[in-house]
């Protein structure tokens, strides 16, 4: 029984279940909820000009400027819900998205729009746009399908 407690706590403390908000508070990172979808993460920083995300976690892309923060992870890590949200038609305008910054300063964002790309880049078409027509704003992207063929970018901005 005591090995089945330890286990269980180790597979929860792994899958960031448990303690996630003060170690990314304690680490000095943005926290990033979209509640109605299920992700709950911190961010790190990806410099512009790295080829590819090293791992599940969400990265901040460093090619694109202040104060709009485009966000990417990988479809089996960290956005999972997002890629399961947009393949069944679960994503709805107005969902909300925060940002908690290490001080305790709250960003609210609402969900304005998404689109998916089959077969494409993203960019520079719509979500380029999306960027420079909105001021502030954040961008989540991750991959879509089986074979990781589509992409997903919801594009949240302020609540006012």
């Amino acid at each position: 029984m005591r090995r089945s407690l330890r286990l269980l706590l180790v597979v929860l403390l792994l899958a960031g279940a448990l303690g996630a908000p003060d170690q990314a508070a304690a680490a000095g990172r943005i926290r990033l909820l979209v509640p109605e979808i299920g992700i709950d993460t911190s961010l790190r920083t990806l410099r512009c000009g790295v080829p590819r995300l090293p791992d599940g976690r969400v990265y901040v892309w460093g090619c694109i400027a202040a104060p709009n923060r485009y966000l990417l992870s990988h479809a089996w890590g960290t956005f999972r819900p997002l890629r399961f949200a947009a393949e069944r038609g679960q994503l709805r305008r107005g969902m909300r998205l925060t940002l908690i910054y290490p001080s305790g300063t709250r960003e609210r964002y609402r969900l304005n729009d998404w689109a998916i790309f089959r077969n494409a880049n993203p960019w520079p078409t719509r979500v380029g746009h999306w960027m420079v027509d909105s001021g502030r704003a954040v961008s989540l992207q991750t991959c879509l399908y089986r074979n990781s063929s589509g992409r997903v970018v919801a594009h949240f901005v302020p609540v006012k």
